[in-house]
This record gives structure tokens, C-alpha cells and sequence, in this order.
């Protein structure tokens, strides 16, 4: 932990200035130990902020951790200047994203400002594998990984080490439920523990809303939350989307893949499955410039090979997914 240690007769300038400047660690108090007092300043001050503080005492970095702060709320910035920490809240679990050393300072603080919030979690690996989900690791609170999240008036229980989910694509799940149009024959692939065929389900009634997932423990919890949103008009599948597929061909009005890192894999299996005129939203993977034309390029070959045809209808980027990539989704009609 960084401290600014100064005399005492220079204590109340020291303070003025870190306040000023916004770099105080309001999280802890500062002490005062043989005529000197210790300000703990943020990590990330900077080589120019570093040396105007020389000026004003000496800068150290100690493991020890002064008494906190018990009054007031807190945001991040305040507490860690710039270090990168980023957090989603999926029910009563907080998954962080924060720079090695300061993940269980923050959780603490996450816990202390949110009481709805039980369990911080964080992640422990990339999405990968098969089933595409990630693994979490503890940080504090409850030691749990299952949630039950609410959105766009449904319910969704999860085991965050199970399946995946994503609480970002809420937006995405809310705005392709409203176009779900009267008695729509819709597929969704890779299902997942099924917040899009549950949330359209729910939107029109009178739709019928195949659900096709691969992942046993995703499926169960698809089945529970189904039972749950009383989402009766959802057909719950187990089983991979390229075999599943022929037993639907010609049948969908919609299809909604929401898998952006292998959806181009099952693009014929879409399109077989396509009635006339039917749209497709289809979500990618792309580079930050010109982000669309690759995805494009795939569908229309897509199309061209089982001798339809495609037209774009629109698309958008979904959210930021690396310093180099994004995710994006576009909406396309098979003729």
C-alpha cells in the first residue's frame, strides 16, 4: 500500500493537496507514528504526481493496512484512481475484473456498498471449451456460484461455473423478444439456460419457442427456469444444434444464435431450418474496423450454397470485447 509520509506541521497541507489532486485513498484514515503522519495516497498517481509529493514529504509503499474508513459511500475511482476494475451483477453474485493484488479490497468494498450483493466472484479463465463458459474463483461473502437473476420481468437461476451467461446482453435479449410477432415458429440455438427463448416466450404467448442446448447442466437449469417464468410455450431440446437441425427443417419464422465465437459453424444448419422470409440474428466476433463486412460475407456464401438468398436488415455492436474485437449481431432475412 503507497503512503505519503510528511511531518506533522506539514500534515494539514498534505491533506489539502491529496484532496485536491483526488489521489487520497478515502478508504482508509491516516496515522501518525513518531512525528510523522501517514496519508494513504491511490496506487496509480503517476511519475509527474510522483514527484510533486516528493516535494511535499516522502512517498512509501508498506503491507501495512491502516484502520478504514466506517462513514459514507465510496465509489471505485476514489478508493483505486484508475486501476482498471470492472464488475457485473448477476443476481446476488458480483463478478469482478480488477488488476492482480487489489481483487479482495474491492470485493470487500462491493460487499460493504451493495447489500443485495452476497458472493464476489472472480474469473478464473477465458471462455473456452465445448460448452463455452468460464470458470469463477471465490473472493468473499457467501461461498456460492449459483444465482437467481431477474430481467425484463423473467427469472433466471444459474451456476456460473456451468454455463454461461452474460448479464450485457440484456438489452439484446429485450429488444429481439419485442419483434417476435403473433403465432412466430422460432428456434434459438445454444440455448443456454435460456433467458432468450424464455424472454420471447413470454413476450408472445401465442409463439412457439424452440430452445436447442447442448450443455446437460445449462439444459437442467433451462428446464427449472421454464418451470419457473411458466414459460409453456418453450420446447426445451438436449442435443447439438447441427443434428437437431434437419428435424426443423423449413420450420422457423426466427432464429436467434447467440453463439458469437462459432455461430458461422452453423449458419447452414440456420438456414435449413429457415422458412421464406425468415430473420435471423445472427451475433459475431469482429475486428474494431469495419466489423461487419467479414460476418456479411459468410452469410451471403451461406445463403448462396443452399441456394437462397440473404438480405441484411440491420446491424449493431453489441459491446466492446477486447482492446482489438467487439461483438456484433446482425439481423438478416433468408428469401
Amino acid at each position: 500500500m503507497l503512503f505519503l509520509k510528511v511531518e506533522k506541521a506539514k500534515a494539514e497541507k498534505a491533506r489539502q493537496y491529496l484532496k485536491k489532486r483526488k489521489i487520497f485513498n478515502t478508504l482508509y484514515k491516516p496515522y501518525s507514528k513518531g512525528g510523522y503522519v501517514y496519508f494513504p495516497v491511490l496506487p496509480d498517481i503517476g511519475t509527474a504526481e510522483t514527484a510533486r509529493l516528493s516535494a511535499i514529504g516522502t512517498l512509501r509503499h508498506s503491507s501495512m493496512r491502516p484502520a478504514r474508513k466506517s462513514h459514507g459511500p465510496q465509489r471505485m475511482h476514489d478508493v483505486f484512481g484508475s486501476s482498471t476494475i470492472r464488475y457485473d451483477i448477476i443476481g446476488s453474485i458480483a463478478v469482478v475484473e480488477a488488476e492482480s493484488g487489489i481483487e479482495k479490497e474491492a470485493a470487500r468494498l462491493i460487499l460493504r456498498q451493495n447489500k443485495r450483493i452476497k458472493t464476489v466472484l472472480s474469473r478464473a479463465s477465458a471462455v473456452s471449451g465445448t460448452y463455452r463458459i468460464r470458470k469463477h474463483s471465490y473472493i468473499a461473502g457467501k461461498k456460492t456460484y449459483i444465482s437467481k437473476y431477474r430481467e425484463n420481468g423473467c427469472i433466471f437461476n444459474i451456476d456460473l461455473n456451468k454455463a454461461f451467461f452474460s448479464p450485457r446482453l440484456s438489452y439484446e435479449r429485450n429488444r429481439v423478444s419485442k419483434l417476435v410477432r403473433k403465432n412466430e415458429k422460432v428456434i434459438v440455438m445454444f440455448a443456454g439456460v435460456g433467458p432468450f427463448a424464455i424472454e420471447m416466450a413470454r413476450n408472445a404467448p401465442s409463439s412457439e419457442v424452440v430452445a436447442i442446448e447442448l450443455n446437460r447442466h445449462a439444459y437442467s437449469y433451462m428446464l427449472k427456469n421454464i418451470s419457473e417464468n411458466k414459460a409453456k410455450n418453450v420446447v426445451p431440446i438436449l442435443g447439438d444444434v447441427a443434428k437437431v437441425a434437419p428435424k426443423y427443417e423449413g420450420y422457423a419464422d426466427r432464429i436467434v444464435m447467440p453463439l458469437p465465437k462459432d455461430s458461422a459453424d452453423f449458419l447452414g444448419s440456420a438456414i435449413l431450418c429457415a422458412k421464406r422470409n425468415c430473420t435471423v440474428h445472427y451475433y459475431a466476433f469482429s475486428g474494431r474496423d469495419n466489423p461487419y463486412a467479414s460476418a456479411e460475407n459468410l452469410i451471403r456464401k451461406a445463403c448462396l450454397k443452399h441456394g437462397r438468398k440473404a438480405r441484411i436488415i440491420s446491424k449493431r455492436i453489441v459491446r466492446p470485447y477486447s482492446p482489438s474485437s467487439v461483438e456484433i449481431v446482425i439481423d438478416f432475412m433468408v428469401i
